[in-house]
């Protein structure tokens, strides 16, 4: 889910998509040098979709400050089970 916030390269290492084989690198590894965002989201969530557009915008200006990265729950539900993530209340 890309709601067009994203403008080029540099955007694409603040704002990225991730897996559970690649969360260590992508964020445990990566909060080393700077905070990172986790956004758990999937297709069918409302919520997900209201918040996706201002989590990539804040991120963005933040200017490499923050990162975020995110998990799509119904592709990768081993990471979200470990983490006990839990689906949105409507």
């Amino acid at each position: 889910m890309n709601f067009g916030v994203l403008k080029g390269a540099a955007d694409a290492e603040l704002i990225k998509s991730s897996t559970t084989s690649g969360f260590t690198k992508d964020v445990i590894e990566a909060s080393r040098d700077v905070p990172v965002l986790v956004d758990f989201w999937a297709a069918w969530c409302s919520p997900c979709k209201q918040l996706t557009p201002l989590l990539e915008k804040v991120v963005t200006s933040y200017g490499g400050k923050v990162r975020l990265v995110k998990i799509n729950v119904d592709e990768h539900p081993a990471i979200s089970g470990q983490l006990q993530v839990l689906e949105p209340r409507d």
